[in-house]
Formats: C-alpha cells, sequence, structure tokens
C-alpha cells in the first residue's frame, strides 16, 4: 500500500516468548516483502546470538504453519524466508 513503509519487529521479537505467532500477525499486516529482520541487540554478544537465533527459529516455525494451511508452498515458504532475513535489507539499504 505505502512504496516506502516496511515493518520491523526487531526489539519485539527479541523479548517475544511467542514468536510464531507474531511473525503470523506481521504476515498478516505486510507481505514478506515488507517485513524486516534486526536483533536490536546492543554491545552484548549474546544478545546478537540469541536475537537472530530466536528471528530464524520463529520465521522457520511461522512460514512452516502457513504451508501446513496451504497458505504457502514449500518454495514460496523458503523465498519469503529468504526475503525476510536477507534480501529485503540488501534491497533497501545495498
Amino acid at each position: 500500500m505505502y512504496p516506502a513503509v516496511h515493518l520491523d519487529l526487531s526489539l519485539a521479537l527479541t523479548f517475544a516468548s511467542q514468536a510464531p505467532e507474531l511473525l503470523l500477525e506481521a504476515l498478516d499486516l505486510a507481505p514478506a516483502t515488507k517485513l524486516l529482520f534486526a536483533t536490536d541487540a546492543s554491545r552484548l554478544a549474546e544478545a546478537f546470538y540469541l536475537g537472530a537465533r530466536w528471528w530464524r527459529e520463529g520465521l522457520a516455525r511461522a512460514l512452516a504453519a502457513l504451508v501446513e494451511r496451504g497458505y504457502a508452498d514449500p518454495a514460496q515458504a523458503l523465498r519469503w524466508g529468504e526475503l525476510v532475513l536477507r534480501g529485503n535489507a540488501r534491497r533497501l539499504y545495498g
């Protein structure tokens, strides 16, 4: 709807216990081409590591749920994962 608007859940997802549900809600609000990965970690190596791990695991579960429910096929889910974790940021900031 708005070409320059993107959704970043970095801090919310890093501290959320229900990451897959939060990501499913985000994908309901915005397409995968508008969702950005970030950890919002600062100074602590553990925060970068855990934020990235929780993001990847949460996104994998959310995308698997979309495939399981028939909203996406496995190839599309992989493409969305690539966009969220890397592709969107590369397109915006590259």
